[in-house]
């Protein structure tokens, strides 16, 4: 019935329980094309407190240029919905961001403008806007409890992607007595910090989405693994440390102002690591195994090959963290040849450049020499 009508358009869903997605709209804001952008009803009219949906929202109409429009939003929905198992649905869709893809991150290469900003700059809460005044380091840690709130399935298949807040507290309470401000992000997490220097504004009492953004805009640093508040910060063009980066082919090497450290990736059969040449090769692969190793999704595909991810270290999140701190005031520059050890390998197997300030970690790099071999 809608077809006719519709058939011309082209949309894309967006899910805004999902954090990460808003890396769909930083990407379709650089598209020179006509399309729609369908935001999931369920989370209009059933709105959960933990649900970014007023970021996606903001974003939304700075991307669009207009106000998201209720009605056409659910007409939108259910002609996506009511295509979505048919062969219509490739000629109705606009593609959004893609891992890997040589056009994608030829389009988001050396940006330095923010995508969608907010117009108030200021909190209703007097202790956010203190903060605000202050130099800080913004940083998250990624375990199951957002996915346990937001959602009614089983989520352990992603718990490959979790992290231990321990590691964090002990990596970046030095920064205390280098007068930094340590801000803890999220909107859901399984367990506070245990430093009470530390603000915990995940457990806070001012936990929003207007103040996550405020936060994000204002920090020095953000510092985390990719799991959605990272696209948030690169929306605000803020300089990131991605710590625990378990996808190696998947690096955002568009993005400027990034200092990675990667988890190891451990083969507990034969009782070694392996390297990251390997892992960024898509033709790497176990036998029955479709998935290349170095893009494993699933907590299940490496227990059944008997792999297991190694955290990053306290003092490995502490040295990437001081590199960037460094660099950003002059005091430290990344060695060509030791990033090349990792650059080269990655460009040749993907074709995608590295924008002129995306590092990996010195230390990292020397301490896991072998890795980089």
């Amino acid at each position: 019935m809608l077809n006719p009508f519709l058939k011309n358009k082209k949309f894309i869903y967006i899910d805004p329980s999902i954090l990460g997605g808003l890396i769909n709209l930083l990407y379709l804001s650089k598209e020179n094309k006509k399309f729609e952008i369908i935001i999931d009803p369920s989370h209009l009219f059933f709105k959960k407190k933990i649900v970014n949906l007023e970021i996606f929202l903001k974003a939304f109409s700075i991307i669009m240029k207009k106000k998201l429009n209720i009605f056409y939003n659910i007409i939108y929905y259910f002609y996506y919905k009511s295509n979505l198992y048919t062969d219509n649905i490739k000629n109705i869709l606009i593609h959004g961001y893609i891992h890997r893809d040589n056009c994608v991150y030829k389009k988001l290469y050396n940006q330095n403008k923010i995508y969608f900003d907010i117009s108030n700059n200021k909190s209703t809460d007097n202790e956010i806007n203190n903060l605000l005044k202050k130099k800080y380091l913004l940083f998250s840690c990624r375990d199951s409890a957002y996915k346990k709130k937001i959602s009614n399935l089983e989520s352990s298949h992603h718990s490959y992607r979790n992290e231990n807040i321990s590691n964090f507290e002990l990596a970046l309470t030095p920064f205390l007595k280098k007068n930094f401000q340590l801000v803890r992000f999220g909107s859901k997490a399984e367990k506070r910090c245990s430093d009470k220097k530390i603000f915990d504004y995940t457990f806070s009492k001012f936990r929003n989405e207007k103040n996550d953004l405020l936060l994000m805009k204002n920090c020095d640093i953000y510092i985390g693994t990719g799991s959605g508040p990272d696209i948030l910060a690169m929306n605000f063009q803020k300089p990131i440390v991605y710590t625990n980066w378990i996808h190696p082919p998947n690096l955002f090497t568009f993005q400027n102002n990034v200092v990675v450290i990667f988890k190891k990736v451990f083969d507990k059969k034969n009782k070694k690591y392996i390297p990251y040449k390997k892992l960024i090769d898509l033709n790497f692969k176990f036998k029955n195994e479709e998935t290349p190793v170095g893009i494993f999704d699933e907590t299940n595909q490496y227990n059944k090959f008997n792999l297991e991810l190694i955290e990053n270290s306290p003092d490995e999140i502490f040295n990437a963290v001081s590199e960037m701190t460094n660099f950003r005031c002059g005091k430290f520059n990344f060695d060509k040849e030791l990033q090349d050890s990792f650059k080269v390998p990655f460009t040749e197997k993907t074709k995608n450049l590295f924008s002129p300030s995306f590092f990996i970690s010195e230390y990292f790099i020397k301490k896991n020499i072998n890795l980089f071999n």
